[in-house]
């Protein structure tokens, strides 16, 4: 079992580039939108950051079990009216640079890359989200996993990415009816690390298992 903060590693990549975005002056939408090129350091820095996410899924398999309009217990105080999208997949065969919260949501339809972010937690044999532990499957997997994504309105059908690949090519549609994962005693008050939030910005099987 590898620790979560595992993961923690790609953020403080992140980390690194938003400092030398803010050393050259701005934010990479600011950048983005300006007409003169991306200073190389920039450039260089975002591709080494993307080089090494990508290779985290070269060889991976992800399959979409389940997804669906939350409605069910929060883990955390709901603090706004967004709606929660809970995607149930199973990944395999990913390496250890394979970073869960840097799966993309896609609108199928539109074609429109809703954010990233989503909350993690893995999947007990019961079928409920398991919020106290703070492992995952190491490298190469499996891992069963629950995603929820917050967002101000939710797809008809999805399909995942991971930057800028997609690991859920057929899209999926997204049902109104799922089970309540998080049980009573699990309950904090404060949303834990790797809670979803706003947006930022293979293959499927039919369905085999709900949360």
């Amino acid at each position: 079992m590898a620790h979560l903060n595992r993961w923690a590693k790609s953020k403080s990549m992140n980390r690194s580039l938003v400092a030398v975005l803010i050393l050259v002056g701005g934010s990479c939408s600011e950048l983005a939108s300006q007409d003169a090129p991306l200073p190389q350091n920039v450039r260089d820095a975002m591709n080494e950051v993307g080089r090494q996410q990508s290779a985290g899924f070269r060889n991976g398999r992800c399959i979409v079990r389940h997804a669906y309009c939350y409605t069910g217990s929060l883990p955390f105080t709901r603090d706004g009216s967004s709606a929660f999208l809970a995607v149930v997949i199973e990944v395999s065969d990913y390496g250890q640079s394979f970073d869960f919260d840097d799966i993309d949501l896609i609108d199928s339809d539109t074609g429109e890359n809703l954010g990233s972010d989503p909350g993690i937690w893995p999947i007990k044999p019961d079928g409920k989200a398991d919020t106290e532990v703070s492992d995952l499957p190491a490298s190469p997997g499996p891992a069963l996993v629950f995603l929820l994504y917050e967002r101000e309105k939710l797809p008809k059908r999805i399909k995942l990415s991971y930057w800028g690949t997609e690991i859920v090519k057929e899209p999926v549609e997204v049902s109104t009816g799922g089970g309540d994962v998080f049980t009573s005693k699990n309950r904090p008050n404060q949303r834990p690390q790797g809670t979803p939030g706003k947006e930022t910005s293979s293959s499927t099987e039919p369905e085999a298992r709900r949360p």
